[in-house]
């Protein structure tokens, strides 16, 4: 029978120099083995109560903590964080900031080694938890070298490797290619089946949503909604929300909006598919196929970039990247992805010369810029980092915005013109004296967004633009970057996140990467309508491109890679079928 195992009652809490509370008068019990999805748009206050659970709020943050949590049986109030640590072990979205030594079979030997286990066990339970992860050969790496989805595996690892009997796990796969994803899911709904609670924190609540008990919805503070995926499901078919829904419930909202029956919303793809067939059984086979529109080809002209045979290695030996050809015109409007650690990042910190070929040549406008500074680079090549924290340096977010602007030498009145205008587009205008280390994690990857925007360079390279963000701030993002985006200029965006970059209109161009080489590069229908390339890239191919496929037969056009495209063939053919006299 199961038990209680947190108890929260009457909880407020705020950071210190916040005026109003961040969480409000939240009630919440989780009985021992549930699943819970904890979401809400960011700063609704999710990563503050999972920490809450295990202590680190208010003992690391200090603030005003009012109420009670009980984890364990155990008052967090009275508790050690330490104590805390073996019965509610947390994943922070940053691995960054969970990092403690510079190996990796350290890092995940090092809860074990402080509770003084025996160093047989520790070895044993290292070896386990890497090959359950695939990450047995980076055992012997150095932490700070890995990619940023590789740190977040080894901060997983040494989390597993504790074995709470609480798992919180904070935006865990926000830098992860699908198919490692799906290997962190299987691992977490395995200790789940073995009686571990979990708590996952994310505002996309797609790799979850069909797993969870209980999804508790965060919305300023307070709890929204408490209660099971079918029910909010059909909530939020008449209401607007920030997070990030599975692909087919975005579909079936849409659907049911344009007039198709409510029955459509499910909870699984599976259910999803049937449900459109069934309603779509009256269609004739192939009747009305429906034409795909494609996105502009811009590859026209002179290569703006040219990468000739490139070859580059790291220190300790790695070839990171492995005989590159490619060429970038104006208008690409590139999603770069491939898996973890295949040289995405590597690839385009050779365009602004933060790295050089060990082989081969880099050209910008036909010249090689083996000779150039990164500085002079820097005015034609705006870089987003992964983490906001490695870009981030000035006291205030003012002077950041600002900062380029005064490095390229623009007047003191344009310099105070152009953060104007940029604050205002990214709605920062109220944080503009804030320093940018208080700012929350979404906050920090607008004001970096904005920075490189302010000072107008023609290739902008965003790396993970839109990870930890929600539903509204990675659209919003994307959008300011689509107006932005001409037929002058060159969009690189990195990321895992497919599903969102492969909904903007400007996408013209796919390029996936796999083992320091280009293995596809090509139009987005393409690429992520083909079943080998998605299979290898994401696992299988989209949810709506599967919903596409078992429709061929009534009509809807196969080469479907975004949500509102197929809403449009679906609506279609429905509104069509609609006005026929039954027979």
């Amino acid at each position: 029978m199961s038990s209680e195992i947190l108890r929260i009652e009457h909880l407020n809490f705020s950071y210190p120099r916040m005026e109003w509370p961040l969480l409000r008068d939240i009630n919440l019990h989780i009985e021992e083995g549930e699943l819970i999805l904890l979401t809400g748009a960011n700063g609704s206050g999710k990563t503050t109560l999972g920490k809450c659970v295990n202590g680190l709020v208010p003992y690391s943050t200090g603030g005003i903590f009012e109420g009670r949590v009980e984890t364990c049986g155990l008052d967090t109030l009275t508790k050690s964080v330490s104590e805390l640590a073996l019965c509610a072990g947390l994943v922070f979205s940053n691995p960054e900031d969970q990092l403690a030594t510079p190996r990796v079979d350290t890092e995940v030997a090092f809860g074990l080694s402080n509770l003084g286990r025996p160093r047989d066990l520790i070895l044993e339970r290292v070896d386990t938890i890497l090959d359950r992860l695939g990450i047995r050969e980076l055992k012997d790496g150095t932490t700070f070298d890995l990619s940023t989805g590789q740190q977040q595996l080894v901060a997983l690892a040494s989390t597993l490797a504790m074995e709470p009997k609480i798992l919180i796990l904070d935006d865990p796969l926000s830098h992860l290619n699908q198919n490692t994803i799906e290997r962190v899911i299987a691992i977490t709904r395995e200790l789940n089946d073995r009686g571990t609670t979990i708590i996952w924190i994310s505002q996309d609540m797609a790799d979850m949503f069909e797993w969870a008990d209980r999804i508790v919805l965060l919305d300023g503070g307070r709890i929204a909604f408490d209660g099971a995926p079918r029910t909010l499901a059909d909530r939020l078919v008449s209401e607007n929300t920030a997070v990030i829904v599975p692909q087919y419930l975005e579909l079936s909202h849409a659907l049911v909006r344009e007039g198709l029956p409510q029955g459509l919303v499910e909870t699984s793809l599976d259910q999803t598919i049937h449900g459109l067939r069934a309603v779509m059984e009256p269609v004739k086979p192939m009747e009305g196929k429906a034409e795909t529109r494609r996105a502009r080809d811009a590859r026209t002209g002179q290569p703006v970039v040219r990468f000739d045979n490139v070859t580059f290695r790291y220190p300790n030996g790695c070839v990171a990247l492995k005989e590159i050809s490619l060429d970038l015109h104006a208008g690409d409007f590139v999603l770069l992805s491939g898996w973890n650690g295949s040289g995405k990042t590597t690839l385009t910190k050779h365009i602004n010369g933060l790295l050089r070929p060990a082989e081969g040549r880099v050209c910008i406008d036909g010249e090689d810029i083996v000779e150039k500074p990164t500085s002079e680079l820097a005015r034609d090549v705006g870089f987003l980092f992964q983490n906001p924290d490695h870009q981030l340096h000035k006291p205030t977010v003012r002077d950041e915005l600002g900062f380029s602007l005064k490095n390229f030498g623009f007047t003191e009145a344009r310099i105070r013109e152009k953060v104007l205008e940029v604050s205002e587009k990214f709605g920062l205008g109220a944080l503009l004296d804030r320093s940018p280390q208080e700012l929350s994690g979404s906050e920090k990857k607008k004001v970096t967004v904005a920075s490189v925007v302010a000072y107008d360079p023609r290739i902008v390279v965003l790396d993970e633009a839109t990870a930890n963000l929600d539903r509204d701030q990675s659209r919003s993002i994307i959008e300011i970057i689509e107006d932005y985006f001409d037929e002058n200029k060159i969009i690189i965006s990195i990321s895992h996140s497919i599903r969102m970059w492969a909904d903007s209109d400007r996408l013209n161009r796919v390029i996936v990467m796999r083992d320091g080489r280009i293995a596809d590069d090509g139009r987005p229908e393409t690429i992520l309508c083909d079943p080998d390339i998605m299979g290898y890239l994401y696992g299988t191919m989209l949810p709506v491109s599967q919903i596409a496929s078992s429709l061929a037969d009534k009509g809807v056009g196969a080469e479907h890679y975004k949500t509102s495209t197929l809403v449009r063939d679906i609506a279609e053919i429905w509104r069509r079928l609609s006005n026929v006299p039954a027979e």
